[in-house]
């Protein structure tokens, strides 16, 4: 997610699997499919 993020003209698309904190937006990375499990309950806070 991090190299989507920093250079977001090189990737066409990001897939982040159990994600980071990384600074996300909505222009970067492009194209971002986020898969989340039910561990990962961070992400709805």
């Amino acid at each position: 997610m991090n190299a989507g993020i920093r250079e977001r003209n090189r990737f066409a698309a990001t897939v982040a699997v159990s994600p980071t904190g990384a600074n996300v937006t909505p222009q970067s990375p492009r194209n971002l499919q986020l898969q989340a499990g039910s561990g990962e309950g961070h992400l709805g806070r």
